[in-house]
């Protein structure tokens, strides 16, 4: 980013009451291209110091940086840390900088939580297509107008097996206490996004993962919290052919 007069001018004015040497605003991309605003300030007695700057402030001033971010990834000039430094004398630097310790916590972050992803996914998906396939009992209100589909079960155990690089499923939807199996694909999204959480735990984060190649979900028909993860999420290694000695 260039000497930008306007942004150094709103940066005076929020600044006037803080004694600084150097303010850094520190903007982070993430994998999906989503980013997020750090700002802080060297006081005079050397400590960096949070600064209350929203990314607000930013955003007029953001599609050069955007922009060069879309060019160059996958480049040998990509980036997803830039770097704005200002000095007293209200001159700007920028870096764009390459931070693969960052890119390593996303990705351990992402897989973390991508249980919830999936089971809310599926829960939609199964929604989706009980409606299309007559599956759901219409409810009406008294004036016999339509209200709502009646929910089809209660809980379920949704399990993925990969064998061979290909995702194997079941669906166990259960209804007060009787239980059945839904023939339902998997929509190609789902199924690659399983892939790749299966190839990167089991490869780049492996050192912070068990090899695993079945993951059950015991689904609430709700939202898994996530300190509740162990109670409803299941990552194990079943023998199979591919894999036996």
């Amino acid at each position: 980013m260039n000497q930008n007069p306007e942004l150094l001018n709103q940066i005076r004015d929020l600044t006037r009451e803080y004694d600084w040497i150097n303010i850094r605003l520190e903007l982070n991309f993430t994998i999906t291209g989503g980013y997020g605003l750090k700002s802080s300030y060297l006081s005079e007695s050397g400590k960096y110091e949070t600064l209350p700057i929203s990314l607000r402030l930013l955003r007029p001033h953001l599609k050069e940086i955007i922009d060069r971010f879309t060019d160059t990834k996958n480049t040998d000039t990509q980036f997803n840390q830039v770097v704005l430094s200002i000095d007293k004398d209200f001159n700007l630097k920028t870096d764009y900088l390459f931070n693969q310790e960052f890119i390593q916590v996303q990705k351990i972050n992402n897989s973390k939580v991508f249980y919830q992803w999936l089971n809310e996914t599926m829960m939609n998906r199964i929604f989706e297509f009980e409606k299309e396939n007559n599956l759901l009992k219409p409810v009406y209100d008294d004036h016999g107008e339509f209200d709502y589909y009646e929910s089809s079960y209660d809980n379920g155990v949704f399990s993925f097996l990969i064998k061979e690089n290909k995702v194997s499923h079941n669906l166990e939807l259960i209804k007060n206490g009787a239980s059945r199996d839904l023939n339902m694909p998997l929509p190609d999204y789902v199924n690659n996004g399983i892939l790749e959480h299966h190839q990167i735990t089991n490869t780049e984060l492996k050192k912070e993962w068990k090899p695993w190649n079945k993951l059950t979900i015991k689904s609430p028909h709700n939202d898994i919290p996530f300190d509740k993860c162990r109670e409803y999420v299941k990552y194990s290694m079943e023998k199979t052919k591919a894999n036996k000695v």
